[in-house]
C-alpha cells in the first residue's frame, strides 16, 4: 500500500512538470515590432503602403502589406502607428502591418 502511494505521487509530480514544461514552450510565442512613421504612398491595387518609418528599430522608407487598405484612404502625409509580427526588420522585406492608428496632432 505504501509503495502504491509513492508511485502515485511520483507519477503525479512527473505529470505536472511535463505539463508545465510543455505549456511554456517558446514555439507558441510571437514577437511583434511596434512602429511609427509617415505614410508616403498608398497603392490600392496591390494593397501595399509605403511608409517612412521613424522608429529606430526599423528606420527608413519601407513597404508594407495591409488587409485594411480602405482604412488608408486619404492617409498620405499622416503619421501612423502599427505593428508587424516580427522582432527584426530585414531590408527589402515586405511585412504585413496590423493595428493601424493615425495621429491627429501631426502636421507635415
Amino acid at each position: 500500500m505504501k509503495r502504491e502511494k509513492e508511485t502515485y505521487w511520483i507519477f503525479l509530480i512527473f505529470t505536472l512538470f511535463f505539463i508545465i514544461f510543455c505549456s511554456t514552450s517558446p514555439v507558441y510565442s510571437e514577437d511583434e515590432l511596434y512602429l511609427t512613421g509617415i505614410v508616403k504612398e498608398v497603392d490600392f491595387k496591390k494593397g501595399v503602403v509605403t511608409v517612412e518609418v521613424l522608429s529606430k528599430t526599423c528606420s527608413g522608407i519601407k513597404t508594407f502589406q495591409t488587409e485594411d487598405i480602405e482604412k488608408l484612404l486619404d492617409s498620405e502625409g499622416k503619421k501612423i502607428s502599427f505593428f508587424i509580427n516580427t522582432s527584426t526588420c530585414i531590408p527589402n522585406e515586405i511585412y504585413t502591418m496590423h493595428g493601424c492608428n493615425f495621429h491627429k496632432e501631426f502636421k507635415k
